[in-house]
Formats: structure tokens, C-alpha cells, sequence
């Protein structure tokens, strides 16, 4: 997969279901599988006009590790980037603020092969 260009700042990395509250989840999934269908190739998907990314794990849910020393867990399938911004349930007993990654710099996102890259956090998921 193309490589893709993320601004530095505070993002969630994870499986997306955490992240956006469950009155919402119905309503994002049927953005994402449009703007998964209709992309422009770049990789990059659109929520409320910011930027995000996902793609599948290599087989599904299950519990990976990071090179960040962090678990995480997957129960749709996928993991994802997304601004915290669009993240709906810190706060409510779903994440907290440690599930936020800090980048100082620009980085990029891709996938290959059931490994995940976010900048220098790497998850693999073969």
C-alpha cells in the first residue's frame, strides 16, 4: 500500500471501534466502507473533512503487539489512525488519554504484509 503523509500531533492509534462512540459506529462504518469503495487511491479516508486511515489485519481481531511496547486490541478487524479530534469515547471508561500518540514531527502511515507503520511504531498483525 502507497504511503501515506499524517501532520505531527495527537492521534489514536487502534482498532477504530474504540474510538468512536457506539450511537456513531453504525453511521461511521457506512462512511468508511463508501470511502473505502469510491477512494482516490491515496490511502487516506475522510470523517467530518479530517483526515484518517485504516486497513484490515492480516486475520482479523486478536491482540497485537506494538514496538511501542503497547497491546492492541482488535475487535473489528482493523486498525486505524485518527485525529483526536474524531475520537468520541475518551473519558467514558473506553480510552483514556495513554491511548493518544504524541508525533513531534510529520510521519507516515502504511501497510504491508499484516505490518502496520506509523512512523516509528510498528504493529504486526501476521
Amino acid at each position: 500500500m502507497k504511503k501515506v503523509k499524517f501532520k505531527k500531533g495527537k492521534y489514536y492509534i487502534g482498532d477504530l471501534c474504540y474510538a468512536i462512540d457506539n450511537e456513531s459506529w453504525g453511521e461511521f462504518c457506512i462512511g468508511m466502507d463508501y470511502a473505502h469503495s469510491y477512494n482516490d487511491k491515496t490511502g487516506k479516508y475522510y470523517h467530518n473533512d479530517v483526515e484518517y486511515w485504516f486497513n484490515s489485519t492480516a486475520w482479523g481481531d486478536g491482540l497485537f503487539h506494538g514496538s511501542n511496547r503497547k497491546l492492541y486490541p482488535v475487535d473489528a478487524g482493523l486498525i486505524g489512525i485518527l485525529p483526536e479530534e474524531l475520537v468520541e469515547t475518551i473519558g467514558d471508561g473506553v480510552l483514556t488519554e495513554m491511548d493518544i500518540e504524541i508525533f513531534a514531527e510529520d510521519f507516515e502511515v502504511w501497510y504491508d504484509k499484516g505490518v502496520f507503520h506509523f512512523g516509528d511504531i510498528i504493529i504486526a498483525t501476521n
